[in-house]
Parts: structure tokens; C-alpha cells; sequence
């Protein structure tokens, strides 16, 4: 009951965290893209993209161990090229590498083979493993990502030539709130529920996650993924894009017609409904541009605002005052 209540204590401040962090990054990224900046500005401003986006990772991570804790994470699994997905979600680490002289090499061997993956969740594997190589990694050292087929099988191996692990640590290192403070040689404290959140991720994928190090010599986790979609549970969306049936991706291809971009009538509607009034101006201010924008304070609004206005969208916060975003959709 501790271990619960500790845990939604960090869910509930995560979720008050998030909405400040969003309004500091996305007027960041819009700087940053459209912004003319001079080059030592943008420097300093790629450091604070940096950090918020690694503070967003972490109140995301808590979130989503909430979600798992509770049973109520599903999956939504599409059909992925393995490797380039994989080299992709590396590239984070490749500045990190070279300003501490870590020789970073990412190898795929898959030859275009594709695994049906949560994608998001993968990426939050791919992060969490390499955030802990590098942390236990000596500068001038290496680390290295593969992706190989063993066996009909896809395989993510992530190594480090850091300090390892002692062999009894091995059997804890994924229990909740288990940290390797004691072993990181920046003597970095965390969360301890990173490699948790791995292994809980791995096991909704229905793979397998195991880990071999020695002290002084390094560390190599490996993951071992199931071809098809056979091994799945009813508890995990299978995202076809076929090209048969709509989806989302042919949903981004077809941007508003410009013949309408000056007539308000003629353009798809969005109501955002959204209680904090600096992120509700700011989703305006960036989604207004393509599309005609309605807003509303809370789910009880955004309802009134529905049935009167008929929105093409609706995009809603969930914990609102009056009425939450849950409610209001089931309404």
C-alpha cells in the first residue's frame, strides 16, 4: 500500500509537471525551427530543448508505470522495420558520445526484417537502456547497439564496456525502485523504475529480456522479439496501414485545402478543451493556422461546445475541473 501510494503521488505531481514543461518546450521547438538565431543562442537554447525533453521522458515513464501498474497500458503494435527503427531511436546518444570520446556504434543485421511493435514503448526501452550504458560508461570506452535474427526471433542487444555489475545484483536490477546508484560512475541517482519499466514493456510484448555483466569488463542487455502477431492477448491493438482502410497516417497526407484557408465556414473545426488558459492559447496559436479553432475550460463546456458547434476534432485534456475529459467523450 506504501509502494501504491508512492507511486500515484509521483503519477499526480508528474501530471501537474507536464503542462508547464509544455508550454516552455513548444514555444521552444517553434524558436527553434522558425526562430533566426544567432548561433550562440541557439546553442544555449538546444541545452534547454535538451533537458526539458528529458524531463518530459521522465514524467512520461512515470505515467506509464502507473498505466502498467494498474492494468491499464495497451499496446498498439504495427508492423516496423526493426533495425531502422532501432538506429533511429539511437541517434539521441550519438552527441552524447562524441562529447565524451565513447565510441558509439549502431550495427543492423536484420536485412529489412519487420517484428510487430509498440513503437513509442520501444523507443522507451531504446532510451532507458542506452541512458544507463552511457551513465555506467567510462569516457574513451565504447557502447554499441545490434539488431540481429536468431532463430526466427529479432533481437535488440545493447552493450557497454563500463563498469558491470557484481553477479547477485544481476536477479534485482528490474524489480521496482531498484537503483545501481552504487555502480554509476557519476554516482547519478534515479527514479529506479527505468529497467521495471523495460522488463514490464518487454513482457506486454510478450518477449524476453536478460542481462549479462562483470565487473569491470561491462554490460549487455538483450531483447528477443517474436515474429507475428499470433502470440499476442486481446488486451493489444494491431494497427494495419494497408493503404485499404482509413488511418492515421492518411490523415496526415491530406493537409486543408488552401482554396479555404481565409474562410473560416468552409474549414474543418477543432474544439480543444483545455483548463489551463497559457496551453489552451498556445495549441490555438500553433493549430489555428491550419484549421478553425474553438475552445472550451472544462469537459462540461467542451460538451455544450460539441453539440452546438459539431467539430470535425475534438482535442481535450482528461483531469479538468466540472467535468474531465473522459466523462465529457462518453457524454
Amino acid at each position: 500500500e506504501i509502494s501504491d501510494s508512492k507511486l500515484q503521488f509521483f503519477t499526480d505531481i508528474s501530471h501537474e509537471l507536464r503542462t508547464p514543461l509544455t508550454l516552455i518546450n513548444g514555444p521552444l521547438e517553434n524558436v527553434l525551427e522558425n526562430g533566426t538565431l544567432r548561433p550562440e543562442d541557439r546553442d544555449q537554447l538546444e541545452v534547454v530543448r535538451t533537458n526539458t525533453n528529458r524531463m518530459l521522458r521522465m514524467m512520461n515513464q512515470i505515467m506509464d508505470f502507473r498505466k502498467i501498474q494498474s492494468n491499464k497500458m495497451r499496446l498498439r503494435v504495427e508492423q516496423t522495420r526493426l533495425g531502422e527503427f532501432i538506429a533511429s531511436c539511437s541517434t539521441t546518444f550519438l552527441k552524447l558520445a562524441d562529447n565524451r570520446k565513447i565510441k558509439f556504434t549502431v550495427n543492423d543485421e536484420t536485412n529489412g526484417a519487420t517484428f510487430w511493435v509498440d513503437r513509442d514503448k520501444i523507443d522507451t526501452i531504446i532510451f532507458n537502456l542506452l541512458s544507463n550504458a552511457f551513465k555506467f560508461t567510462p569516457d574513451g570506452k565504447s557502447v554499441s547497439v545490434r539488431t540481429y535474427l536468431d532463430k526466427g526471433e529479432g533481437v535488440i542487444e545493447v552493450a557497454d564496456k563500463g563498469c558491470g555489475m557484481p553477479k547477485d545484483k544481476l536477479s534485482i536490477i528490474f524489480e521496482r525502485y531498484t537503483t545501481l546508484q552504487n555502480f554509476s560512475l557519476t554516482k547519478q541517482s534515479g527514479t529506479g523504475i527505468g529497467l521495471s519499466l523495460v522488463k514490464e514493456i518487454v513482457d506486454l510484448h510478450k518477449a524476453t529480456v536478460s542481462v549479462e555483466s562483470e565487473p569491470n569488463v561491462g554490460t549487455t542487455f538483450s531483447i528477443r522479439l517474436k515474429p507475428g502477431v499470433d502470440h499476442f492477448d486481446n488486451t493489444v491493438d494491431i494497427v494495419i496501414n494497408d493503404g485499404t482502410k482509413g488511418t492515421a497516417a492518411e490523415a496526415t497526407t491530406n493537409p486543408v485545402d488552401e482554396r479555404h484557408a481565409n474562410d473560416a465556414q468552409e474549414q474543418p473545426k477543432l474544439l480543444i478543451v483545455e483548463d489551463n488558459e497559457q496551453l489552451r492559447e498556445f495549441l490555438r496559436s500553433v493549430l489555428g493556422k491550419r484549421i478553425f479553432t474553438i475552445e472550451a475550460a472544462n469537459g462540461e463546456q467542451g460538451l455544450e461546445a460539441a453539440l452546438r458547434e459539431l467539430p470535425d476534432f475534438i482535442l481535450t485534456d482528461i483531469m479538468m475541473p466540472v467535468m474531465d475529459g473522459v466523462e465529457m467523450g462518453r457524454s
